[in-house]
């Protein structure tokens, strides 16, 4: 055998062992990177998030801000799984985090309103509605949490302004009736209220909220058969995820004062 041809099959165990050890360093390196750890850790806090298992999401989510203190996305997520297992001053505080790192994030701003209004801090959630929708006119969120505040401050007639303003700018939302309605029937407006209670049915016939919010109208206006045909009807669509409304009437544990610790 030649010796160029003899030399070349010898080296080829060598070179593949070189591209096996090469291919083991980067790919420990990617393991090592800090940015690839948090993002891992992320990901999978929002698979557990999406299937509802929250405990299981708060313990990745701590872990990617181990890695990175400053996660904004993950300071986020961390509020809504609080939100959910009705954590409300770990969810205050980690909506607070997130701000200060990224105060533009208006999904979390509005949030924060939605608490500080649960939590009575109703001239709080109004300031913090007139901040987002200062920059972010459209933000239907932020006109419902100042319609909302404005409710609860008693200026009704700029609640109902905003109110309707909101089902204007976004007349395929459920949520717009339904604030609209509540706000319409601590008017006296009650006519108004249960049609827009239907109007917010027709658009999602599958959905429970407006045909139990339509059946506990009934229930206070003491129409007891109505009430009972809607409560009836809701029984076909199983159990759903219960979330916080944050509007009039709701409010956080008296025990919480909404404050950072």
């Amino acid at each position: 055998m030649p010796l160029l041809a003899y030399m070349r099959n010898r080296s080829r165990p060598f070179l593949t062992l070189s591209l096996l050890l090469l291919l083991a360093t980067v790919l420990g390196g990617c393991s090592g990177n800090p940015n690839v750890r948090k993002q891992k850790f992320y990901a999978q806090a929002v698979v557990d998030f999406d299937r509802g298992k929250y405990p299981e999401a708060v313990i990745s989510l701590r872990r990617a801000l181990q890695v990175d203190p400053r996660f904004v996305e993950a300071h986020y997520k961390l509020a809504q799984c609080h939100e959910r297992q009705g954590s409300w001053a770990a969810a205050f505080q980690e909506l607070q985090r997130t701000i200060d790192l990224q105060p533009d994030d208006w999904g979390a701003q509005v949030e924060l309103g939605q608490i500080l209004l649960a939590a009575g801090k109703n001239a709080d959630a109004k300031d913090r509605a007139m901040l987002v929708l200062h920059s972010a006119p459209k933000n239907i969120d932020a006109r419902l949490l100042l319609s909302n505040a404005n409710a609860l401050l008693g200026n009704s007639n700029d609640a109902l302004e905003e109110a309707r303003n909101a089902v204007t700018m976004a007349p395929d939302r459920l949520a717009v009736y339904i604030n609209l309605a509540v706000i319409e029937e601590r008017a006296g407006a009650i006519e108004d209220a249960e049609a827009h209670l239907q109007k917010a049915e027709s658009l999602d016939p599958s959905s429970m909220e407006p045909i139990m919010a339509l059946g506990n109208l009934y229930q206070r206006q003491k129409r007891g058969r109505e009430a009972e045909k809607q409560f009836s009807g809701s029984h076909s669509f199983g159990t759903q995820e219960s979330r916080a409304p944050y509007g009039p009437g709701w409010s956080v544990p008296e025990s919480w004062s909404g404050r950072r610790s």
